[in-house]
């Protein structure tokens, strides 16, 4: 029976539903994964949230990550997540993108 879970994190627009049975397999899978309980919690509502926008069934999600290990989860994470948000607010890019010098320079700094 799903139940409702309201995450505040500053990308998060909408309550999303988990059942609590997917719930207890996805958190279990990434405790044993990264060793601690506050990311395993993180990264399974993250992957709810993605299952949700994606359309894509949470189980399947989480079979396509099975094999990796914490930091091809790591990478794996921020792609998904990098679909959710703005291109301005991309998780692990290390490039900075370089603005239109036209647009550049009518930005204050």
């Amino acid at each position: 029976m799903p139940s409702n879970l309201n995450i505040n994190s500053f990308y998060a627009e909408h309550d999303i539903e988990i059942d609590s049975q997917y719930y207890d397999i996805v958190v279990g899978f990434f405790k044993k994964v990264t060793n601690s309980e506050r990311i395993a919690e993180a990264y399974t509502i993250d992957l709810f949230r993605v299952a949700k926008n994606t359309n894509v069934p949470i189980l399947t999600l989480l079979e396509s990550i099975q094999d990796k290990d914490e930091i091809g989860i790591n990478e794996i994470m921020a792609f998904y997540l990098n679909q959710l948000r703005p291109q301005s607010a991309l998780l692990g890019v290390s490039n900075l993108i370089a603005p239109n010098p036209r647009v550049a320079r009518n930005i204050l700094g």
